[in-house]
């Protein structure tokens, strides 16, 4: 929700729960609706449940640089949302990107971008790097893909 508001400081509290946004954003001059989902680093899978991850056009993963461990959970995501949409583009965001002691490299969360097919944006809502860029990357993402968008009717059985 920061991320949408720009209205991050250093002393917010994280959000709890399921976190969802619907937006527009512009993709070759045409206006694209997306609609996220953020779970909050809730297990995959558990209070998450795999059917919300079915049919999705992009999944977006993202770790703090300065939580070695946000980035080391990131296969606990990637494994079931690849399962369970193919298909799907995928951007791995670093966050707090602001700060100076990152505990994971560039270098070492490209490779795991390169690994798993995904695009790479450093962010940080602090300062406001790339806020804007990620939602442009992915709109573009998800309009590259083509990717089926399920019909609301045909999600609620």
């Amino acid at each position: 929700s920061s991320w949408v508001s720009g209205e991050q400081t250093l002393d917010s509290a994280p959000t709890r729960g399921i976190a969802l946004w619907h937006g527009v954003v512009e993709v070759n001059g045409e206006p694209l609706e997306l609609e996220i989902w953020d779970p909050q680093g809730q297990s995959a899978g558990k209070s998450f449940g795999l059917r919300v991850l079915q049919n999705a056009a992009c999944f977006v993963f993202a770790y703090q640089v300065d939580d070695r461990q946000s980035f080391t959970s990131l296969p606990l995501w990637v494994g079931p949302a690849e399962r369970a949409s193919p298909g799907a583009a995928k951007v791995l965001v670093a966050t707090k990107c602001d700060l100076e002691d990152a505990q994971v490299s560039d270098e070492e969360a490209q490779a795991f971008a390169t690994a798993h097919n995904m695009q790479f944006i450093r962010t940080s809502v602090v300062s406001g790097l790339n806020i804007g860029e990620l939602y442009q990357l992915v709109g573009e993402s998800v309009k590259n893909r083509q990717t089926f968008s399920p019909s609301v009717d045909s999600v609620a059985e």
